[in-house]
C-alpha cells in the first residue's frame, strides 16, 4: 500500500479526460487501517467506491459511508 507504488488499474487520456477503474474486488474497506487513504484515491481519482457488505459491515462502516457519499457525490456532481 505504499502510494509510491500505487497505480491505478487502467489509465486513458481522452479528450481531456482522464478516465480510470479499478478492480472490482477491490472494496474500499479491503486492507484495514487504509480505508481513509483508499476514500481519498475515490475521490483524487474520480472513482466511485466500492462496497463488499454484509449486515455486520454496514453497522460498522455506515457512518463512513455516508460522509465520503456525500463528499464523493458533491464533487461527482460538479464535475459533470
Amino acid at each position: 500500500m505504499n502510494p509510491q507504488y500505487d497505480i491505478p488499474l487502467f489509465k486513458l487520456v481522452c479528450n481531456d479526460s482522464v478516465i480510470i477503474s479499478t478492480h472490482w474486488n477491490w472494496s474500499t474497506f479491503k486492507i484495514h487501517g487504509k480505508t481513509q487513504d483508499r476514500m481519498i484515491l475515490e475521490v483524487l481519482y474520480n472513482v466511485s467506491p466500492i462496497y463488499h457488505l454484509d449486515d455486520e459491515q454496514w453497522n460498522e462502516y455506515k457512518e463512513d459511508i455516508t460522509a465520503h457519499n456525500k463528499i464523493w457525490l458533491t464533487l461527482a456532481s460538479s464535475s459533470a
